[in-house]
């Protein structure tokens, strides 16, 4: 019979072996609702997933599980903004905070850096004026996160929306952000597994392409990228209802009234 000790440290292990195998199946969990929030254009379901991944902290302190509640609240402030300015504010500093732990954690995490850059682009509804210092430093951490992860299509989008809205006057606008919403659709067609089995982002890439598109008025070529979004997420209800839709009314209106 094998000594007490040895018996009771095996049950320790497999004690753990189980949480282990458990804790991923429920970040999988929370994240598959977090995308449905997200498809649904609901906050009360994305605030949900939120919560649930926010509760995984307890047993689950890894860069991983920091990463998905910031991006939950990337994905949750332009909806809460509406009706509750003050729960959106919280939610974005809590966000960055979320994305400073995941980067401390794993250094070679550079998606978590261009999450970061991007609740720090929505937290200038706050404050507008801290635009002049805030923006080296966002910009420090975008090209941080394409060195540490060039062929991130994700990091691609999320500086391509923060060129979309970026003044033209100050380095940003359509057609600069255009070309990285084309290189990142061309990383979506050929890249390989996420190591970390971050695989957001494939409606969302060919979605924003569309916005940009028509932001420079090419509403034919916005109307495909759209159609290709839905495509990959039939239930993605911001492009079956309004984006879609809106491209479809401008190519149906008479060409001197577009």
């Amino acid at each position: 019979m094998k000594p007490l000790a040895a018996v009771l440290a095996l049950l320790v292990l497999a004690s753990v072996a189980r949480a282990g195998s458990r804790q991923p199946a429920a970040l999988a969990s929370a994240v598959r609702a977090l995308q449905d929030g997200v498809s649904h254009v609901s906050v009360t379901e994305i605030m949900g997933a939120r919560a649930d991944i926010g509760a995984l902290r307890a047993d689950d302190d890894s860069p991983l599980v920091e990463y998905w509640l910031a991006l939950a609240s990337w994905r949750a402030e332009p909806l809460l903004l509406p009706t509750d300015r003050e729960g959106a504010r919280r939610l974005l500093k809590d966000g960055i905070d979320a994305c400073d732990r995941a980067f401390a954690a794993d250094p070679r995490f550079g998606e978590a850096l261009a999450v970061k850059a991007s609740l720090q682009a929505l937290s200038l509804t706050f404050v507008p004026g801290a635009a002049p210092s805030l923006a080296p430093e966002m910009e420090e951490s975008f090209a941080r996160a394409h060195q540490l992860e060039p062929r991130n299509a994700r990091v691609l989008l999320l500086n391509g929306i923060y060129l979309l809205h970026k003044p033209a006057q100050y380095g940003g606008g359509a057609e600069r952000a255009r070309a990285l919403f084309e290189r990142a659709s061309a990383l979506l067609a050929t890249r390989a597994a996420d190591p970390r089995g971050i695989e957001w982002g494939r409606d969302d890439v060919p979605l924003w392409y569309g916005r940009c598109l028509a932001a420079l008025g090419d509403w034919a070529g916005a109307r495909e990228r759209y159609r290709e979004a839905l495509a990959v997420n039939p239930d993605h209800r911001w492009l079956k209802d309004n984006l879609l839709p809106e491209a479809e009314r401008h190519l149906a209106a008479p060409a001197d009234s577009r």
